[in-house]
């Protein structure tokens, strides 16, 4: 859960995934590229220090990696990573103190084939210790790494993995816009941007949910207020934080369903445009942005 201290906030993103997912290259590859982006002065976030390596197994030599980002639009704000090798002589009690307070989970899945079951028993472990929290109190974000490799894991065999699980809603469903956003990810690349797109992600939905949700999935009938359970004197300085990721976020979030829309609607419906679909597309866009702006003026002021 979301920790405020004093006139701090903290955010714990987790990383979890099979051993040698990429995880830690991910986490390596976004404190650089945070770094690169704070010496230009063009990045929403810097770091407060190194990278840490925590020993888990030192007989099977696996670590866990901590690192801290802060907000640069809101320095009162930090984001808490960490890593997680999902492992079965582990247990459910090194799981779960590990998961503990998480708020987020970015989801590094193997693309080599050969490794599909251990991903799909390290998705499971993830399910059992979350219970049933992913995606209705916790944002879910996938990371398909290693998809520079040959014959790898599909994005659509992921989706269809997690439809089976039960993490993922049909369109239409409250739950549909919370689909996990799956990113096709080579994380030893410095240039690779999807590791550091998932993160983002992964951030904005944590505000978002505290946002709108109280902290949970906002429903389509709660959006038009918050309802944050935290402290009248800190709510006010978290609802201006908030406010900048909300706008951030629906803004992609609703190029992204506008996009499904019209991709279900061509495939359903014999085409009949009167107007190009990139017209009519934006054209939806930019009025529903329009209703979002209007109602979040009206919640901030």
């Amino acid at each position: 859960m979301v920790d405020i201290s004093g006139n701090k906030i903290y955010i714990k993103i987790l990383y979890w995934g099979i051993e040698g997912s990429g995880k830690t290259t991910a986490v390596d590859i976004l404190y650089n590229k945070i770094k690169e982006n704070e010496r230009k002065g063009d990045d929403n976030f810097k770091n407060t220090g190194d990278l840490i390596k925590i020993p888990v197994d030192l007989y099977e030599g696996l670590y866990s990696d901590r690192g801290i980002f802060q907000s640069v639009k809101k320095e009162s704000v930090f984001f808490h990573i960490y890593t997680f090798t999902s492992e079965p002589h582990f247990g459910d009690r090194m799981s779960n103190d590990f998961f503990l307070g998480t708020d987020g989970i970015i989801f590094v899945f193997d693309g080599q084939r050969d490794r599909w079951e251990d991903n799909v028993e390290s998705l499971k472990e993830l399910k059992a210790v979350a219970g049933d929290a992913l995606i209705k109190k916790l944002p879910l974000v996938i990371m398909l790494n290693k998809v520079d490799l040959e014959n790898v894991i599909t994005v659509q065999e992921v989706e269809e993995l997690l439809q089976q699980e039960g993490l993922w809603y049909p369109l239409g469903h409250d739950l549909a816009l919370w689909n996990p956003v799956i990113f096709p990810s080579i994380a030893v690349l410095p240039t690779d941007r999807n590791v550091y797109n998932a993160f983002i992600e992964c951030a904005r939905r944590t505000g978002l949910y505290q946002t709108f949700g109280g902290g949970a999935s906002p429903r389509p009938e709660k959006t038009a207020r918050i309802n944050l359970v935290i402290p009248e004197t800190l709510k006010t300085k978290w609802e201006r934080f908030s406010s900048e990721v909300v706008h951030a976020s629906m803004s992609q979030m609703i190029r992204d369903a506008v996009r499904e829309y019209m991709k279900k609607m061509k495939q359903s419906q014999e085409q009949q445009e009167t107007v190009p679909e990139d017209q009519e597309s934006q054209a939806l866009e930019k009025k529903i942005e329009r209703i979002v702006a209007k109602k979040l003026e009206e919640m901030l002021k």
